[in-house]
């Protein structure tokens, strides 16, 4: 089962991968790809039909913690997410990669454009940040 773990002010993605540094075709880049090119068949073809999406740090936002199950239902989140907070932009930056006990760890800051009328900002579109 593939685990992928999202922070918003820190952000790390594991997924089993072989013992090797992370390279640009490393599981772990290509999925972070396949999501800031929105690109959700991609990012379904890269997880285990099993596999677990969470995010515990929404609880600090005031929201529910989030914890889905499925490949198909990750997609989905994602997908709907994205379309319902009007985001036209999804940038990582990977400040560190590496590999440990059959792991990837992505250590990245993300930056989101997304519609202001989400945040009750009266603008087109705000940016989002996080490390």
């Amino acid at each position: 089962m593939h685990k992928v773990s999202f922070w918003l002010l820190t952000c790390w993605l594991l997924l089993p991968g072989k013992l090797a540094a992370c390279t640009e075709d490393a599981t772990a880049i290509r999925y972070l790809e396949a999501i800031e090119t929105m690109q959700w068949q991609r990012m379904r073809s890269l997880l285990a039909v099993d596999a677990l999406y969470t995010d515990p740090t929404m609880v600090h936002f005031d929201r529910d913690a989030i914890s889905i199950q499925g490949a198909e239902n990750i997609v989905a989140f994602w997908r709907s997410s994205s379309e319902d907070s009007g985001t036209s932009q999804i940038n990582y930056e990977i400040t560190a990669c590496f590999e440990t006990a059959g792991y990837y760890i992505v250590n990245l800051d993300i930056n989101t454009l997304v519609s202001g009328r989400l945040w009750n900002v009266n603008k087109r579109e705000i940016v989002l940040s996080g490390r």
